[in-house]
């Protein structure tokens, strides 16, 4: 007695690949083996004879509907006999294998009382041969804010570090009809002297600026990247942000220079579709340059002594004043400061010793 089990209809294995496109070397291999005591003795004792590629079964980019079958498996025995369809380790950078890289099939041969046997995959105890893995890339833990070069320049005085506020805030790639802005980054300055231009560093929040094919497919979806394809079929996201200077507390005397406060940039990141992203800052014409001025404000200080605000004290110890002490001041201006309107003031007494 003799029968089959079909391999085309029952041990038919089909690969699917989420998180990129496949490429010509990718290639998927399987095995098909026994599960049990009794099927490993019916294979040893020559009741069962699995197929030639039961030792290697491949899918690969050009496997039809990316499937692929193992051969007939021959039964000279009756009974219940179980097999495992194991998917190997792909080895492939970037790509996560399916958690769940076994899977067992239970065939039940019946003696037909023809002098044939019949075989059947058991229902409801087989499991399904679809396999699932996962591509997905990432920058790693470097973070690409650093690489955004951005500077600041003060004129009218020299620049204190850390006294200026920055920030990257993303920016709708398309449509900016009904988005909504996300904070990327934070950024401050170094010193430098009156007119030179010192560097602004940024620091991401969080990640954000840190990549994952996950992360930037998100952005997608929230309309601050679009996404394309290079000639060589790699993928490729285009991210749009803003730099911008925090001009709502400015230190006193400082002024923000019109179209030296915002900035307008991208960050292209190609999948190398190795398990690795390249990321590209793309600046404006002429770079990222924040520009402020500082003018002195006028301060106007009253020297009058009739004005009860403004005065100066002299005190007289050791006696008390008389009608005909007098002392008189002058105001002398220092390291280029303006004179005043009338540099000396004669002083005489009064109910509170005021000049």
């Amino acid at each position: 007695m003799a029968g089959s089990l079909s391999g085309s209809e029952a041990l038919k294995v089909t690969k699917e690949l989420t998180g990129r496109k496949w490429l010509d070397t990718d290639t998927f291999s399987y095995t098909l083996t026994a599960a049990d005591e009794a099927t490993v003795e019916a294979i040893e004792n020559g009741f069962i004879t699995l197929p030639e590629n039961a030792g290697g079964l491949e899918i690969t980019k050009a496997s039809a509907g990316h499937q692929a079958a193992f051969g007939d498996i021959q039964f000279t025995i009756a009974g219940t006999f179980k097999f495992n369809v194991t998917e190997q380790p792909s080895g492939i950078a970037g790509i996560t294998d399916d958690q769940e890289a076994e899977r067992t099939v239970v065939v039940k041969v019946t003696d037909k009382k023809n002098g044939t046997l019949e075989a059947a995959v058991v229902e409801g105890e087989s499991e399904n041969l679809t396999f699932i893995n996962t591509y997905g890339a990432g920058t790693g833990d470097e973070d690409i804010a650093a690489k955004i070069e951005a500077s600041k320049k003060l004129t009218g005085r020299d620049m204190k570090a850390n006294e200026f506020r920055f920030e990257i805030v993303t920016r709708a790639a398309e449509n900016p009809e009904g988005f909504k802005e996300t904070f990327a980054a934070a950024g401050t300055n170094t010193e430098a002297a009156e007119g030179a231009e010192g560097a602004v560093k940024f620091a991401g929040n969080d990640g954000a600026l840190t990549y994952t094919t996950e992360s930037l497919d998100q952005a997608v979806k929230d309309g601050y990247a679009v996404k394309s394809e290079n000639d060589d079929g790699s993928d490729v996201w285009t991210v749009s942000y803003t730099a911008r200077e925090i001009t709502d507390k400015l230190p006193g005397g400082v002024t923000a220079v019109e179209g030296k406060t915002s900035f307008d940039f991208t960050v292209v990141v190609t999948d190398r579709t190795d398990g690795t992203l390249t990321a590209q800052v793309q600046l404006p014409e002429g770079g990222i340059v924040f520009e402020n001025a500082y003018t002195a404000e006028d301060t106007e200080v009253n020297t009058d002594p009739a004005d009860a605000k403004s005065y100066f004290n002299k005190v007289l110890t050791g006696r008390g004043w008389l009608g005909t002490d007098e002392f008189t001041f002058t105001i002398t201006p220092q390291d280029g400061a303006p004179a005043a309107e009338d540099a000396a003031a004669d002083g005489t007494k009064n109910s509170n010793s005021n000049v």
